[in-house]
């Protein structure tokens, strides 16, 4: 949670400067806030973060870093740019606003983003966090007790979440604590090409063994270890 906070923090102090520098860039003058001016910060930092804790920029990023990640930074940054542009635009807050200012933030957003978690997670790991991670975990159930282990082991570095097995139809297409959910045919065809340290637990405490049995052998012919 400190380290979580840490990089919270972070962000809200850098944020600011990257806006300044890419107003002033796309304006090809030194940006001085005046009056009203100075909300457009402000803004940026209440449009950014939701979105961010939604992506879960301030979860997993800090233990591995894959493309999946660098994908996801893009998406959240570009989606927060284009919000917090058109707001601020409609919204007449500032003269100094230009089409290549909101490109340079975008842009100057994803760099600092990406490169800040990379830079961190060396930091504290030393190496590559996907070369860290022993074991890649789907959850089978994605019921309160396969929430509670995904966040457990969330937080153990040796683990790397890939998500959750449900055919429960009123879960598809869901993220829960940023991971997917996905139906066993679905998965299936990842589960074919399974690392050697691919582990699939099922968390459903609550179903009865037949049900049990039933699912370590639909699992059986993947390269996986069930439990």
């Amino acid at each position: 949670m400190q380290k979580r906070m840490l990089i919270l923090l972070l962000d809200a102090l850098m944020l600011p400067i990257l806006l300044w520098a890419s107003l002033s860039l796309g304006s090809n003058k030194i940006v001085v806030p005046v009056g009203n001016e100075w909300y457009i910060f402000l803004l940026a930092i209440l449009i950014y973060f939701p979105v961010f804790i939604k992506f879960g920029l301030y979860r997993a990023v800090l233990r591995y870093f894959r493309t999946q990640t660098i994908i996801t930074i893009l998406i959240a940054t570009l989606i927060t740019t284009v919000i917090w542009g058109f707001t601020v635009k409609f919204s007449g807050l500032t003269d100094d606003l230009t089409r290549s200012g909101v490109i340079l933030f975008w842009l100057g957003t994803f760099t600092f983003i990406a490169g800040s978690r990379l830079q961190i997670q060396q930091w504290l790991y030393g190496q590559n966090g996907s070369q860290i991670a022993s074991k890649r975990i789907y959850n089978y159930g994605a019921g309160v007790a396969g929430t509670q282990l995904a966040s457990l082991l969330d937080s153990d570095p040796a683990y790397v979440i890939e998500g959750f097995i449900d055919d429960n139809p009123s879960l598809k297409g869901w993220k829960i604590l940023g991971f997917e959910v996905h139906n066993f045919d679905k998965t299936a065809a990842t589960l074919i090409n399974a690392r050697e340290n691919t582990e699939v637990i099922i968390a459903m405490p609550s179903i009865d063994r037949a049900r049990r049995q039933f699912i370590i052998e639909r699992l059986e012919p993947f390269p996986v270890k069930v439990r």
